[in-house]
């Protein structure tokens, strides 16, 4: 049951922290990012969001990049409406991975417009995400306009446990990831 699956899933987790002497809560958030992460990966929106951002250095970097709460996307060929992104979110929710452990309440989602650059407004969405006994609030940034030089590349995202299934998405490439924090430098001088 998912139950006994996310008790052991959780142990496996703890010893990890343990492990890589990486605080639990980390570890944690970064679980529930991969498993939302995997959730798209064989979803019908797979080519509609494109990593970008703090989770897209820590696939990478893996244990080593610095800890983020969100997960960045870039959304293309896709509706930014927010009923339509909420409704997206929903979808990608009901995908059940059993061995993971992992609960998607697809009705805590809420949705909401922000500013991400001057220049254009994008969707934060909030999710609440169970294992176990432990639960968090994840959030997801999609932002919407942005050229991506070369072209998107696949992914495989790194998962924390290799008993699962591998997470296979599309990102940034390094060069655009390079090449917006260096505009980033330059707009904030």
């Amino acid at each position: 049951t998912t139950k006994n699956y996310a008790r052991s899933v959780r142990a496996k987790l703890l010893n990890i922290s343990k492990e890589e002497n990486v605080f639990y809560q980390s570890i944690l958030t970064r679980y529930f990012q991969e498993r939302l992460l995997y959730r798209l990966s064989v979803s019908p929106y797979k080519e509609r969001f494109i990593l970008k951002g703090g989770a897209l250095l820590y696939a990478h970097e893996h244990l080593k990049a610095r800890p983020t709460l969100d997960i960045d996307f870039l959304g293309q060929q896709i509706s930014r409406e927010l009923d339509n992104i909420k409704e997206t979110f929903r979808n990608l929710c009901d995908i059940e991975c059993l061995e993971d452990g992992v609960v998607f309440e697809k009705d805590s989602i809420s949705v909401e417009e922000i500013t991400l650059k001057k220049e254009y407004n994008g969707v934060r969405v909030h999710v609440k995400v169970g294992l176990d006994t432990a639960s968090q609030v994840i959030s997801m940034d999609v932002g919407f306009g942005d050229i991506i030089t070369p072209a998107p590349v696949d992914l495989s995202y790194p998962v924390l446990l290799d008993t699962l299934p591998e997470v296979d998405i599309l990102a940034y490439s390094l060069e655009t990831v390079v090449a917006e924090k260096y505009q980033a430098m330059i707009d904030h001088a």
